[in-house]
């Protein structure tokens, strides 16, 4: 009776760590594809990107939502730097939300 239960246990781990890598996962690809269509409706030349997984900059915290830190060259050719939010605050990627704040 006892290994029946461990191997349950083990299996309901498995599982949630299955859905778990597979929620990172399509975070990153929908972050990804949000910021780049982003920048493309923006006009912006996307020169660094890096996701920020702890520090949400000026978003909230509690936020499902995927946030980068960014630096881009804008149209008229300037350097800006900020924040980028991709998804919404609530359904997190599977918004098609975008916001930004620049420094």
């Amino acid at each position: 009776m006892i290994a029946s239960v461990s191997f349950f246990g083990v299996l309901w781990v498995l599982l949630f760590v299955a859905v778990a890598l597979g929620n990172f996962i399509y975070d990153t690809l929908r972050g990804e594809k949000l910021l780049g269509e982003w920048a493309t409706k923006e006009g912006c030349e996307i020169i660094e990107s890096q996701r920020s997984f702890f520090d949400k900059g000026p978003f909230m915290s509690i936020s499902r939502a995927v946030v980068y830190r960014v630096k881009v060259s804008s149209p008229d050719g300037k350097i800006r730097s900020g924040w980028v939010r991709c998804g919404g605050w609530f359904f997190g990627t599977s918004s098609d939300d975008t916001a930004v704040i620049w420094d």
